[in-house]
């Protein structure tokens, strides 16, 4: 049903053309959803998959996901007019954030919450007032503006489906549209989140810092 309204949302405000960019964002999608229905909930984390596939020869959904989402990124950084070494900067964003907005899908509203405050810091630094950064931006908010209050009570999950959606969507522009000390820095956070999660949690970082604690819960269904 998720993947449904995401892909309408792109087509009513009119991309009605099946751009590379939404060619990629309905292959994340479809991922993300066979995650959710049929996925491997006994294996956690990227090293969790990965220690299946190298022990047992075993290709989780999660794998199977981490490696479309590579391949996806990599299609999508190919045609960029920069250095190599940029172009695998912009992978590694896409890649690292279609992720990391997946892992905070743990609390109601906690992966919308981030992707939104992402969003306001490439408004105020990054070149997104273009036509082609629009096919991006515009659909995404609109579909996460719609789903935050259903999210935020509670009533609805993004899942995989949609959280690997709204993070690839929101890597995409970074790589696109931000700049490079932007990108740079957009790339340690997601780094730092993705070895949080993988060696600690993110849950726990976020209980101990106030701010951080009452922004987690700011709208949710107590």
């Amino acid at each position: 049903m998720l993947f449904g309204v995401l892909i309408l949302i792109y087509w009513i405000v009119g991309i009605r053309t099946l751009s590379l960019f939404t060619l990629s964002l309905c292959v994340i999608t479809v991922l993300g959803w066979l995650d959710d229905t049929v996925g491997d909930r006994t294996t956690k984390g990227f090293h969790g998959h990965w220690r299946k596939l190298v022990k047992q020869g075993v290709w989780t959904t999660g794998m199977m996901k981490a490696a479309g989402t590579s391949i996806v990124a990599l299609i999508l950084t190919l045609g960029m007019q920069h250095t190599w070494v940029y172009s695998v900067l912009c992978w590694f964003v896409i890649v690292l954030c279609t992720n990391v907005i997946n892992l905070l899908d743990l609390r109601p509203g906690r992966a919308l919450k981030c992707s939104f405050g992402l969003w306001l810091v490439l408004f105020i630094f990054g070149n997104i007032y273009t036509p082609q950064a629009a096919e991006i931006w515009i659909p995404t908010l609109i579909s996460a503006v719609l789903l935050y209050r259903e999210d935020v009570q509670g009533r609805l999950m993004l899942g995989d489906t949609g959280a690997n959606a709204f993070g690839f969507a929101l890597g995409t522009a970074y790589a696109f549209y931000a700049p490079a000390w932007l990108l740079c820095v957009a790339a340690v956070i997601l780094v730092s989140l993705q070895w949080t999660a993988e060696r600690s949690s993110i849950t726990v970082w976020i209980e101990r810092l106030p701010l951080l604690r009452w922004l987690d819960r700011l709208g949710r269904t107590p």
